[in-house]
């Protein structure tokens, strides 16, 4: 089996679920495959873990497994 390298950058004006939920929707097309794991910092960006509500992110990762 082969692995391959990619790199993809995309820069946005804010930093939100929104931004980070689209950019996971466009990855996966660019790329060709479904992501199956994503490690992150646990930033606002991801999660929401002070009121305990899933955000925008949280609930797109769920519903694609």
């Amino acid at each position: 089996m082969s692995i391959q390298k990619r790199g993809i950058l995309r820069i946005v004006d804010e930093k939100s679920t929104y931004q980070t939920t689209k950019f996971l929707e466009t990855l996966e097309a660019e790329l060709g495959f479904k992501i199956e794991k994503i490690q992150s910092d646990n930033g606002r960006e991801f999660t929401n873990a002070e009121n305990g509500k899933k955000t925008l992110f949280e609930l797109k990762l769920e519903e694609q497994g």
